[in-house]
Order: C-alpha cells, then structure tokens, then sequence
C-alpha cells in the first residue's frame, strides 16, 4: 500500500470510530445525606422535646418524628428529617430551641430533593402540604398526617407523583404563603391535580398558631368541617429500586428502599435505644 492510500486508510478508519455512538455513563445513585457520627440524640427528655410540647406536640409523635442536637452549626436544635419517595434521608431540617439571635432554623443538605413527613402522609389519599414541620405535626396531631416543605420552595417530581390526584395546600396566612399556594396551585392543576388551599384563619398566621389556640381536639373538628366530602386516591407505589447495601459502615443488610437499614437509619425508631 503506498502512502496516499495509507493515508486514506487511516483517515477513513478514524472516521468509522468517530461516527461510533458513545454509551451514555451508567447512572450514579445518590449518596445518602450523612449525619454527624456523634451529637444527634432521641428527642425524648431533652430540651427539643420540651420545645414541642410547649407548642402542643404530643410527645409520642414527637418521639417518632424528630431527633435533637445540643448543637447544630453551634446552638442546640430540633432535628427533621427530608426523605425522598424512595425513602432516602436527603437532608435535615434544624429549628434552634432558645436561640436568642440569629436564624430561627437551619437546613443541610438537598432539602428540596425531599420532605419532612409525619406518619402515613405520602401514602394518604390526600396529600396535605404545609411550610414548616410544626405545622405538619400540628396537623397530625389533630389527626390529619401532612408533609412540610421546610419552606416553601416548588418540587416537580412530588407534583409529577401526585398528578391527577388530591393534594391540600396548608401554607401560612401571610404574603410568602398566599404566593406559595398561588404557585403550587398552577403547577399542581397543570399536571390534573385537584387542589384546595386550607389557609389557617382567625388571626392565625399558621397551623401551630391555632392548634396553640384552640387544642387538638378543636383542630380535629375544625379539618372534619373544612375537608367534608374530600375524596382522594392513594398515591401510587415508588417503583422497587435495586438492591443495595446500607449505608451504614460495616453494615450489610441489602435493602430495595431507602439507604439505611431499620437498625441503623438515623431517625429510625432504634436510634437512641
């Protein structure tokens, strides 16, 4: 082969291997949100839990929903949770307990990618979505199990969860609110969802504010009256996800939900006991 044809050779073997598609990198699962290995306690007999109580949380779903830190980002706080769909613990939302300046709360991690949710609220017929996690376990205390957003901020993927479904906005009664349930209502009926907004009244500017007010079991009354005739469909499974192993070191129960096993997720019922 003389050299012009080499070189033609060549160039048209480049050429075949460019025009080659590449595969697409295999997709890289979440890390789990890592919680300190140290400083993160059961929430019973400390100082978060008296917090709650003095807002009209009843310890036992106190107990179940939040876990405390004698210092988060230096000064003690309530701890919530934010899990994704799957289960996956993808942030944590912290509310200081006596913080006489500063930030009322702080979060760390992908808080938007998950919510704070009081038992059986994602499995509900109707979702209930408020702003803070008081406000979710306001509400669950007076028997209606909801989720909060630790904020406001819009989540497609739980709209896209909830499409054609019922969802209730119980956001607070101020500006920030009324243009948060404004939002989330347009997105929510964009993808056949039926919204209603449930906004605290009576000078209330939350959902603890009235339970503070009037107790839990006036709340009860007061959700029954506002939510008569409500229907809904429960939400659709999370599809299985692959086996893994927990992400808890030297653990290795394999799991199809979420990345902690029961014994060691960090706000599983075994923490603290």
């Amino acid at each position: 082969m003389d050299q012009p044809q080499a070189s033609r050779h060549y160039e048209a073997a480049a050429l075949s291997v460019r025009a080659e598609p590449c595969a697409p990198p295999a997709p890289v699962p979440p890390a789990p949100f890592a919680l300190p290995a140290t400083g993160v306690l059961d929430l019973l007999q400390t100082p978060g839990a008296h917090y709650l109580k003095s807002r009209g949380i009843p310890d036992d779903l106190a107990g179940r929903c939040a876990r405390y830190a004698p210092s988060w980002s230096g000064y003690p706080a309530v701890l919530f949770p934010a899990r994704n769909l799957s289960g996956l613990l993808v942030g944590v939302h912290g509310r200081y307990v006596g913080q006489p300046t500063g930030p009322k709360a702080r979060s760390s991690g992908a808080i938007v990618d998950g919510v704070f949710s009081t038992p059986g609220a994602l499995e509900a017929p109707v979702l209930v979505i408020t702003e803070a996690p008081i406000d979710a376990l306001s509400l669950a205390a007076a028997g209606m199990p909801a989720v909060a957003l630790c904020g406001t901020a819009f989540r497609p993927w739980l709209a896209d969860h909830y499409a054609r479904r019922t969802v209730l906005l119980a956001f607070d009664a101020d500006d920030a609110g009324r243009s948060a349930t404004d939002h989330w209502s347009a997105e929510l009926r964009r993808v056949g969802a039926y919204v209603r907004a449930m906004l605290p009244g009576a000078g209330a500017k939350d959902w603890n504010d009235v339970l503070q007010a009037n107790g839990a079991k006036a709340l009860r009354i007061s959700l029954a009256e506002i939510t008569q005739g409500l229907t809904g469909q429960s939400a659709p499974p999370v599809p299985s996800a692959p086996l893994r192993v927990c992400a808890y070191d030297r653990c290795r129960a394999t799991l199809t939900v979420g990345y902690y096993c029961e014994e060691h997720d960090p706000f599983g019922p075994a923490m603290g006991e």
